[in-house]
């Protein structure tokens, strides 16, 4: 039987997903109730839409950064959530309905903390995010069934299990979870398939439930680097940090057939290209701490990639993967710049996801910027002028080390004029033509006194 969903399935699913979608009603069921902890953090939501509020979180600050992540990902559980209530309610879906069951046994036996990780990963994200679309959508059941098969991967993956063990999806000879510090990969000669996992110690055990495998033991693939001080993991080997050049390009979507996209992954991910990145993030702690700090409650992985050609991006990160950043490793100031420019994205859209910025209704034109090919809508101007002025403290900060040799600081000190400048244009077009919210007031009077004040 295919596997899509019937126009009111599909319609209720929309209304309770929430990418971009309305929000609706809960649909949950009492047997597969999500946790009441989730509570908290919509009164979290509820109590900060001000003005003020959104001055102090567009500055680095560890205590609300943290909020914003754990508000965050209760949400995005809550995705899952109304994707299990379709799964149970579905007949046509029957065949996956007791692995979804299990996995929201699974969730709800887990510590708040620990949702916390999964609910903020990206490699989660982008699951739960391809798997609604593709419901929603009616895709196929190549593309549908693979998604909802992996449940137990993004949901607990290799955390504490049962005698019983957890049945595992392999895909492009790599067994991922939701957590980006491990991975299993497989002998070259085994496809993608279900594979029964279990755990001793440092142990997986790995018995294949397709014909032709035999059982195997393997200890996680640890990542390439961990940045300074954090849990913030350097790896591009995962399949799903893979993202093609069309996810980054369109960064609200995510295509959930990956299979035809392989070479190109393979070319724009080499391996052994962390040292840099490494280097780059220990002169941000040196620099600028708290910024830093920020960093370590809200990033996951930083994920190595060359730009693709026509495509001269030092970096990019995608909505539905919040936690991840996409960096060409390159010099110690570019990479520097890199880290805090796309962190500056990641931040301010957990900002707006607590207290929105701009009015719903915006002006339709799109202005010439220096800084871009391309005309820029309002809101990119807004993300522009976030990400320049983040960036344009970092290098202040960044000047004031003692050891920086005179050539570094005179390219730091020109690159530090470039984006003051293009703050300035930028700003200048979000009071000439952006309609913020009330609370947004707190960007402009932010970004005004940021640009006098560096």
């Amino acid at each position: 039987m295919p596997t899509t969903l019937m126009s009111a399935q599909a319609h209720a699913l929309s209304d309770n997903l929430m990418f971009d979608f309305k929000k609706g009603h809960d649909l949950q069921p009492k047997a597969w109730r999500r946790p009441h902890s989730a509570n908290f953090h919509r009164m979290f939501k509820a109590d900060l839409q001000s003005a003020d509020f959104v001055e102090l979180a567009l500055m680095p600050d560890a205590v609300i950064t943290a909020e914003l992540v754990a508000a965050s990902a209760s949400d995005r559980l809550d995705d899952f959530w109304a994707l299990a209530d379709i799964v149970r309610a579905s007949p046509s879906l029957a065949a996956y309905r007791e692995r979804w069951q299990q996995a929201a046994l699974d969730l709800q036996a887990l510590l708040p903390h620990e949702r916390i990780a999964i609910g903020s990963s990206p490699l989660y994200r982008r699951w739960v995010h391809a798997t609604g679309c593709a419901l929603i959508a009616g895709a196929p059941g190549d593309v549908v069934e693979p998604l909802l098969a992996s449940v137990a991967n993004y949901m607990s993956g290799f955390m504490e299990m049962t005698s019983r063990g957890r049945v595992l999806m392999s895909y492009g000879g790599r067994i991922e979870t939701w957590d980006c510090t491990c991975g299993i990969e497989l002998p070259a000669t085994y496809g993608d398939g279900a594979w029964q996992c279990s755990r001793k110690g440092a142990w997986i055990h790995l018995r294949p439930l397709f014909a032709g495998g035999e059982t195997l033991s393997s200890c996680l693939v640890a990542p390439d680097a961990v940045l300074p001080r954090s849990h913030i993991v350097v790896r591009n080997d995962l399949p799903g940090l893979r993202v093609s050049p069309g996810e980054a390009r369109e960064p609200e979507h995510d295509n959930t057939s990956r299979q035809q996209e392989t070479d190109a992954r393979n070319h724009s991910y080499p391996r052994g290209r962390h040292r840099p990145i490494v280097e780059a993030a220990q002169a941000l702690l040196s620099a600028w701490r708290e910024e830093y700090e920020d960093w370590r409650c809200m990033m996951r992985v930083v994920v190595p990639h060359l730009p693709s050609p026509g495509r001269p991006a030092e970096g990019f990160t995608i909505s539905s993967m919040q936690g991840a950043a996409w960096i060409h490793p390159s010099t110690t100031l570019r990479t520097l710049e890199s880290l805090v420019h796309e962190h500056s994205h990641v931040k301010l859209r957990y900002v707006e996801e607590t207290v929105p910025l701009l009015q719903p209704m915006q002006t339709n034109t799109c202005f010439a910027v220096s800084w871009h090919t391309n005309p820029r809508p309002v809101a990119g101007i807004c993300t522009g002028v976030y990400a320049d002025l983040h960036c344009s403290i970092a290098l202040v900060r960044y000047l004031q080390d003692p050891e920086l040799d005179p050539a570094a600081r005179g390219q730091v000190a020109t690159r530090l004029d470039e984006l003051r400048a293009q703050a300035g244009e930028g700003l200048d077009l979000l009071r000439q033509h952006a309609r913020f919210t009330a609370a947004g007031q707190g960007f402009l009077r932010w970004a005004g006194f940021t640009l006098r004040d560096i």
